[in-house]
């Protein structure tokens, strides 16, 4: 088992075809209306983890007043990424929930989830033993299911941004005093 785990950490895994059937995909890109500013399309990336070969999707909420917003109120990605999940609420229906937050230096903002948690087909690990995935109820997350969360992210972050800039200005108030 530890030179499994050695091969998985040194070169990026190859994919057994049988077992994921998107396997030759790395990376695919989409974008999403903003019934916002229809000008202002919310893009979306898809992108497997090369080590362990599943799934992760993010969006990018373009540069404005509500990335600003956050710009100002930033301290941690982590904290900020369990409140926009606090924010949205149990209503929350993405993959995992959003375990991926970055704000970039020209203030645009990626929010993000992973198809890698424990009821998922994590290919590094399962496609050797596909008989106990299957036992244990695992599931292969492709890249049509992440496209999916990822629409259904954007709409959910656009039509929540007051709640969640209300819940990080609270998480940043209890951070402070």
């Amino acid at each position: 088992m530890t030179n499994q785990i050695n091969r998985l950490l040194d070169q990026p895994l190859e994919l057994m075809p049988s077992m994921v059937p998107d396997h030759s995909m790395t990376e695919a890109r989409f974008s999403f209306h903003n019934h916002d500013d229809p000008d202002n399309p919310v893009i979306g990336k898809a992108r497997r983890n090369m080590f362990l070969g599943h799934w992760c999707g993010y969006i990018m909420i373009p540069s404005g007043p509500f990335t600003e917003c956050i710009a100002d109120r930033w301290t941690d990605s982590y904290g900020v990424a369990s409140h926009i999940s606090t924010a949205l609420g149990a209503g929350v229906t993405i993959h995992g929930g959003i375990t991926y937050l970055e704000l970039e230096e020209d203030d645009n903002l990626w929010i993000g989830f992973d198809c890698g948690h424990r009821r998922d087909f994590v290919p590094a690990v399962d496609q050797y033993d596909p008989g106990k995935a299957d036992a244990e109820g695992r599931e292969y997350r492709d890249i049509r299911y992440v496209e999916k969360n990822m629409r259904e992210l954007a709409d959910m972050v656009i039509d929540n941004r007051e709640a969640i800039l209300a819940t990080i200005e609270a998480y940043m108030e209890d951070r402070r005093g």
